[in-house]
């Protein structure tokens, strides 16, 4: 997200320099600097406006951070929704070989139904499979209100 939210704010505030680093487990630090010899009033509602226009599906809460200097913090305050797409490329990348199904219940990114049937799960209990894709979702999951989960390793095998 990084890398996203540098490109809107440079774009955006191309005639600032922008710094953006990250402050905490869901938060930013950003800075913005000019050449301008004259001082400039940034305020953190147009700051605000910005990013609601730019992340649709985020909802940002923005600080002024000094009194005299444009720097603000931004906290993710909530993703409004997930999408099936973001689950399913997060599990992939942990479970590579995987046959996965994410099926979006409300079509509105809060109830899912996933089901994962991976190699890694050889060997593993229930409890021990759920835990392993619940830790590859990280704080994406907690995002979610609720999960229909399905595991297992089932081999295909190819007759000849």
């Amino acid at each position: 997200m990084i890398e996203e939210l540098i490109a809107i704010l440079n774009k955006s505030f191309s005639s600032f320099n922008v710094s953006v680093e990250k402050d905490g487990e869901e938060g930013f630090k950003v800075s913005f600097s000019s050449d301008l010899e004259e001082p400039f009033l940034l305020e953190a509602n147009a700051l605000k406006i910005v990013l609601d226009q730019a992340f649709k599906d985020v909802e940002f809460e923005v600080l002024s951070v000094a009194e005299k200097e444009p720097v603000f913090k931004i906290a993710v305050k909530s993703v409004l929704n997930v999408q099936k797409e973001n689950l399913r490329d997060i599990l992939s990348v942990v479970f590579p070989m995987a046959e996965i199904m994410v099926e979006d219940l409300t079509k509105e990114g809060r109830v899912f139904r996933i089901s994962v049937n991976a190699e890694e799960f050889e060997g593993k209990s229930m409890i021990e499979q759920h835990r392993m894709v619940y830790d590859a979702l990280g704080d994406t999951i907690k995002k979610v209100h609720a999960v229909t989960l399905n595991t297992l390793y089932k081999k295909v095998r190819i007759l000849k």
